[in-house]
């Protein structure tokens, strides 16, 4: 039996604080309508997408589909004035385009973005034995009515309250004779089951997941589980001698000292640890590989273009640099008069916050590193 889905996303941003379609909001380069959309392509039992969506949108959201090859997704059609039409329009196009009406069908919000292919699979499983299924959440705290000025009427039975998420799936014949039944009785409610309800159906229902949520406000973005995210960490160690007749350049700054590093570019200890970390996290070749110290076009370079370099490469790798923490270790010179120039000399460069750079200075006590200077790099990097 096919399954189809019907993903709504024809709503606005007025709530959540964003000019446009929230589902058009970015987060790690992502659109929030991204998430959706990948989970849905992953999961094997889902054989077809329609995506509902403003008229005046279905161009970005095409381009969506395009740039992350979203193969599932057979149409994207206009949405209406409420949610409900925008699903009636769905299933509209749906009874017109299909000739054979056997076939399930899912309708779920795509600012639901947390939703797994755990979940859309048992609610099919269940939808499969009683012809519709709803994934609910069971209350846990004391559930109580109240009065329209703010006073408790009653307490109700809170094993009989569950809150409702999508996706829910119905066989597509029941689902859409609910829709005309509704339609034909100017009947309006806030999700699709209650529209079933309404034509005198019974549905089962699933366990819903807590993360499931349904993106409302911006400050719903705090609450999504890191399943969205990948996180990587990344090290570099870098170490020069130095020597008179050279300039001392560390994060990018010229200290006042009356030696430099002795190297092929300009040494930089700091920004070469700080560039294979980033390179090791993101998984391309170190520092000496993109900048062989046998090509003399390197020669004398200053490091922060070659920093620059690197934060281009990344860039293409859509993922996002969270923090750098930093040690220079050496005896002399003392750098805690530069610290918070090289942190923001480093934040221009590296496009993050000062306050996601840590640095530290270490002296060897002349243990260790004795006419020299070393750093060690730690990064995360978030995709």
């Amino acid at each position: 039996m096919r399954l189809i889905f019907v993903v709504v996303a024809a709503g606005s941003g007025k709530r959540f604080g964003f000019k446009k379609n929230k589902l058009l909001y970015e987060i790690d380069s992502k659109p929030l309508i991204y998430f959706t959309l990948e989970t849905i392509q992953k999961c094997n039992v889902v054989n077809e997408v329609i995506l509902v969506s403003k008229e005046e949108e279905i161009h970005l959201f095409n381009e969506i589909v395009k740039r992350y090859n979203f193969t599932k997704i057979k149409a994207i059609i206009p949405g209406g004035k409420e949610r409900q039409d925008s699903v009636y329009n769905a299933l509209l196009w749906l009874n017109e385009n299909y000739s054979n009406k056997e076939f399930f069908v899912g309708i779920h919000d795509g600012a639901r973005i947390n939703v797994t292919t755990d979940l859309i699979k048992r609610i099919y499983e269940t939808a499969l034995k009683y012809n519709s299924a709803v994934p609910v959440i069971f209350a846990k705290d004391t559930v109580k009515k109240i009065t329209k000025d703010k006073f408790i009427k009653e307490t109700l039975p809170r094993e009989e309250i569950a809150l409702v998420q999508t996706p829910q799936i119905f066989k597509f014949s029941l689902i859409f004779n609910a829709y005309q039944n509704a339609y034909k009785n100017n009947f309006y409610t806030t999700d699709d089951a209650g529209l079933v309800e309404y034509y005198g159906k019974k549905i089962k229902i699933v366990e819903g997941t807590p993360e499931n949520i349904k993106i409302t406000y911006m400050k719903d973005l705090d609450l999504l589980s890191n399943n969205k995210r990948e996180f990587r960490i990344g090290t570099g160690f870098d170490i020069h001698k130095l020597v008179k007749g050279r300039k001392l350049f560390l994060g990018g700054i010229e200290i006042p000292y009356n030696k430099g590093f002795l190297a092929h570019s300009d040494g930089d200890v700091l920004i070469h640890s700080i560039i294979d970390a980033l390179l090791g996290a993101t998984g391309m070749d170190d520092i000496g590989m993109l900048f062989p110290d046998y090509d003399e076009k390197f020669k004398d370079i200053r490091s922060t273009e070659l920093l620059k370099e690197v934060i281009s490469l990344i860039a293409k790798k859509d993922c996002k640099i969270v923090n750098i923490d930093s040690v220079i270790i050496g005896d002399e010179p003392k750098i805690s008069e530069y610290k918070e120039k090289i942190r923001k000399k480093l934040s221009k460069l590296i496009g993050i916050e000062k306050e996601r750079i840590n640095l530290k200075g270490k002296r060897t006590e002349g243990v260790l590193f004795e006419n020299a200077i070393a750093s060690y790099t730690i990064v995360l990097v978030k995709f």
